[in-house]
């Protein structure tokens, strides 16, 4: 509870799941200080202040080691985010760089031959002259 409302009032960023980890650090923290306290002194006050002071170192523990993680996937994304756009600038001059050039020449040419075929004089059957165009690649 105390390191739910920590984490609200100094971390506005923190997400349900930061609280539960930082009430989880805690609570931990509470144990080993309640159990360091009555191990330690013979003060029947002395569990109590372990545990608050551990609650506290816990919590505050937790709260550090959350932020570290966050700051290195932060980073990590942005060298990402970074590398993603680079890529993206690279494509983009590649592109304009190939419609500069243009299209290239095949290396072919083709060419058509047009012919006139004359009707067959023998032939039984009258016929007009025919004009054809035979496709030849070069």
């Amino acid at each position: 509870m105390i390191a739910a409302v920590a984490c609200g009032a100094f971390l506005p960023a923190c997400s349900v799941t930061d609280a539960l980890y930082t009430a989880g650090g805690s609570a931990a923290g509470a144990a080993a200080g309640g159990f360091i306290g009555s191990k330690a002194s013979s003060n029947p006050a002395a569990p109590i202040i372990g545990a608050a002071g551990g609650a506290a170192i816990g919590g505050i523990g937790t709260i550090l080691a959350i932020n570290s993680v966050k700051a290195g996937q932060r980073k990590q994304f942005q060298q990402g985010y970074d590398l993603g756009a680079s890529d993206t600038v690279k494509r983009q001059y590649w592109i304009l760089q190939n419609l500069q050039k243009g299209k290239p020449e095949p290396a072919y040419r083709l060419t058509y031959y047009r012919f006139t075929i004359p009707p067959d004089p023998n032939a039984p059957v009258k016929t007009v002259p025919r004009d054809i165009a035979i496709p030849i690649y070069e």
